[in-house]
């Protein structure tokens, strides 16, 4: 309703500009053209006097609406302009410092790659984890620890990858990731995955951790962790790439977004259903 009065407003202030210039032509017109023509002396000098004092008043009423519209700019960019200044060094300054020292997530929060993500923050003093992914690799060398301190505390780890039996899917993964030239050493990595994880898990003084691990028979198009069932980590990779990528990731917190916490719990239920479970079978 504000709209469209302000928008209402806006166009009567312009038919006024254009009555007002239409106005004064008027008077112009009128004072040398058809004034002249009155014979009575009196008459002519009376309209002269009326045309004279009301053409200034016209003028005046056309001109100052570009005047007042040029200032309605000027003040809109002027503000436009503060606003930016003010956002620039704020947007720097998360791009250069996407984690902080104490981790405070908000509903999401943007990560240029699966790497930068503070992970020692995020998997301190958790209870559940839930991974589903082709394969890790630098990632759990860079945080076997948290992973151990998970099973110490009597944690549960549940973890889903490609099925490294079929060599069909580790073709098609190995054309998506050409810096690994050879389908066995996809096959290694996903069971070295499973492998490393497992022995974490038998070196625990947890007595009541639970890890369980499955295969499934199909390519994970993305990289997924849930902590706690509060927090999901996602990443998508590049799908067709020339050499290693980056893989842009999002941290989103599950207690304010419901749509997405019900659709990770279709997609790791689906997977768990239909995938194998290797818990009884650690090293192949």
């Amino acid at each position: 309703m504000k709209e469209l009065l302000r928008q209402l407003l806006k166009e009567l202030d312009r038919l006024w500009f254009f009555v007002s210039i239409g106005i004064t032509v008027v008077f112009i017109i009128l004072y040398f053209f058809v004034v002249e023509r009155f014979a009575d002396l009196s008459i002519r000098n009376f309209l002269q006097s009326v045309i004279t004092n009301l053409i200034p008043i016209f003028l005046t009423i056309a001109v100052s609406y570009p005047l007042l519209n040029g200032i309605k700019k000027i003040k809109i960019e002027k503000e436009t302009q503060d606003l930016i200044e003010k956002l620039i060094p704020e947007i720097n300054r998360t791009i250069r410092n996407p984690s902080l020292s104490t981790y405070n997530p908000r509903k999401v929060d943007f990560y240029p790659d699966f790497s930068s993500v503070p992970w020692k923050e995020l998997l301190t003093d958790i209870h559940l984890l839930d991974i589903s992914i082709d394969y890790l690799d630098s990632w759990v060398n860079e945080n076997i620890l948290k992973i151990k301190e998970l099973f110490d505390n009597n944690g549960y780890l549940r973890l889903v990858l490609s099925d490294p039996q079929k060599k069909d899917l580790l073709v098609t993964i190995q054309k998506r990731i050409p810096e690994i030239e050879k389908k066995e050493s996809i096959e290694e990595k996903i069971i070295g995955t499973k492998t490393r994880l497992h022995k974490a898990f038998e070196e625990s003084k947890g007595r009541k951790a639970r890890f369980e691990q499955y295969f499934v028979d199909e390519i994970i198009w993305y990289a997924g962790v849930r902590i706690d069932n509060k927090t999901l980590i996602l990443a998508f990779f590049d799908q067709s790439r020339l050499m290693r990528a980056s893989a842009p990731t999002i941290v989103i917190d599950l207690e304010a977004d419901e749509i997405t916490r019900k659709w990770f719990d279709r997609e790791f239920n689906r997977l768990i259903s239909t995938g194998k479970n290797q818990t009884n079978n650690p090293v192949s």
